[in-house]
């Protein structure tokens, strides 16, 4: 425990973030959990170890979010929250029904994400700091056989 703890505190410092012991509880809270889980949710997990209200649950989340630190996605039921993999890039694919979640390997998309924010600092002057990537749909234990993927959907035309 002590282990993940102190994961927890490098990676507050690394984004200059004070490490309190609310902070702390609410990112435990979602690596123990492992799935999006709304502020609510969140909430109601760090029952027994800081218990702020829940205003400031969906503060902390926002400011953990421009961080970096947490990933935010609307699902559909609602804003969802889960623990960036900071180590390396990532893309998230996310199931509508059970909230499974795992990585997916960026491909060619990410060039065009690249290109794009080259043209929105060329056009605008905007400047990107990082982009998110979800894919709801249903995993394997969940599938509903009757709604094809839009991926193999006739694409003649779409080209």
């Amino acid at each position: 425990m002590r282990d993940k703890d102190t994961a927890i505190d490098l990676l507050l410092k690394k984004h200059d973030l004070y490490r309190t012991a609310y902070r702390k509880a609410l990112l435990q809270s979602l690596a123990d959990k492992g799935v999006p889980l709304s502020a609510r949710q969140i909430h109601e997990c760090m029952g027994g170890r800081a218990l702020p209200d829940l205003a400031t649950v969906r503060g902390t989340l926002n400011t953990l979010a421009r961080h970096g630190i947490v990933t935010s996605f609307s699902d559909g039921s609602g804003r969802k929250f889960v623990l960036s993999r900071l180590d390396r890039h990532e893309h998230l694919a996310i199931c509508m029904n059970c909230g499974l979640s795992f990585s997916i390997e960026p491909s060619a998309t990410e060039q065009t994400l690249c290109a794009e924010a080259q043209h929105a600092k060329r056009e605008h002057g905007f400047r990107t700091v990082g982009h998110s990537v979800v894919h709801y749909g249903y995993c394997s234990g969940c599938s509903e056989l009757d709604s094809p993927c839009i991926c193999t959907e006739d694409q003649e035309g779409h080209k």
